[in-house]
């Protein structure tokens, strides 16, 4: 590599991204009229993946760090080979929460089917919305993580200063949308939540 460059320092997008994961739902029976007994099994089950989905990405905060370090030149060819290995391994783990937050949006989707007041399926419909938003969050963090490794990549093909730093550029690009939509997402989450408490939806 030739040349150093100090990398602007930068959010790390899997920190609001988890936060929005966390923002579940939980269902209260007992009191008042009882629910739909299946769309409690369905909101059960999205909240199960979605508890999976966020412990698939727990961690992986650091990554960006040493990701940053490798390119502003503070480590060496070898360093670029743990580091790839580090992101091949949180690459698994995004994946891996992508297909859960998927497998919860189905679950959930299902309750539009069943016979339930507008007012459930409203908070359906609101709830789905912040899956979307979760999912493409996702979305975006994996088409930026690999660029990361086409980066270590051409780092190690000895690529010069200023091909890395359009990939560093398009990089914060894509970090950037994913932290916004990590925001908007967890929001989402949180009208649908307050929505389901307010229309006391588990009474």
């Amino acid at each position: 590599m030739n040349g150093r460059w100090k990398c602007p320092p930068r959010l790390a997008p899997l920190v609001p991204v988890l936060a929005a994961l966390l923002v579940l739902v939980g269902i209260a029976t007992g009191c008042g009229s009882s629910p739909n007994p299946q769309a409690v099994k369905l909101i059960q089950d999205s909240n199960v993946h979605l508890k999976k989905a966020a412990e698939d990405i727990k961690g992986l905060g650091t990554f960006n760090q040493q990701f940053q370090a490798l390119l502003s030149g503070q480590a060496n060819l070898a360093m670029a080979v743990k580091v790839q290995a580090l992101l091949e391994k949180a690459q698994v783990s995004e994946k891996q929460s992508l297909e859960q937050i998927r497998i919860a949006r189905t679950s959930m989707s299902k309750i539009r089917d069943l016979p339930v007041s507008a007012e459930m399926k409203t908070y359906v419909d609101m709830k789905l919305a912040a899956l979307d938003g979760q999912e493409q969050v996702l979305v975006v963090e994996l088409q930026a993580m690999d660029l990361r490794l086409k980066a270590i990549k051409d780092l190690e093909a000895g690529a010069t200063l200023e091909s890395l730093l359009t990939l560093e550029k398009q990089i914060q690009v894509l970090e950037q949308k994913s932290i916004e939509d990590a925001r908007d997402a967890s929001d989402l989450h949180k009208k649908a939540n307050a929505y389901f408490e307010e229309k006391k939806l588990g009474k």
